[in-house]
């Protein structure tokens, strides 16, 4: 079994945009957010051993890789970013 964050992160933050939407427009404050349950999938290729347990730790291996080369390249877009900011605010001081 296994689930696509992201895919479960995006359904997630458009509920929430949703129900504010749907705040606004009645002027009702909803009672909370309501929590879906994580869609979770078959994946097809895992081996199942005797035990039952069909983790694959070369799978596993792999998506923890790609999720930190992610977080890496978004970790340096936002500091160029702000040293992109930080450069405008501090232009005046350097003439």
């Amino acid at each position: 079994m296994g689930f696509d964050f992201a895919e479960e992160m995006a359904r997630s933050v458009g509920d929430i945009v949703a129900e504010q939407k749907e705040e606004m427009v009645t002027g009702k404050t909803a009672q909370g957010w309501k929590s879906q349950p994580v869609r979770v999938k078959q994946v097809d290729g895992l081996l199942e051993r005797p035990d039952g347990n069909n983790v694959s730790m070369d799978r596993e291996s792999l998506n923890m890789a790609e999720a930190q080369l992610q977080f890496r390249a978004g970790e340096e877009l936002l500091k160029s970013e702000f040293s992109s900011v930080l450069d405008a605010i501090h232009v005046d001081q350097k003439s």
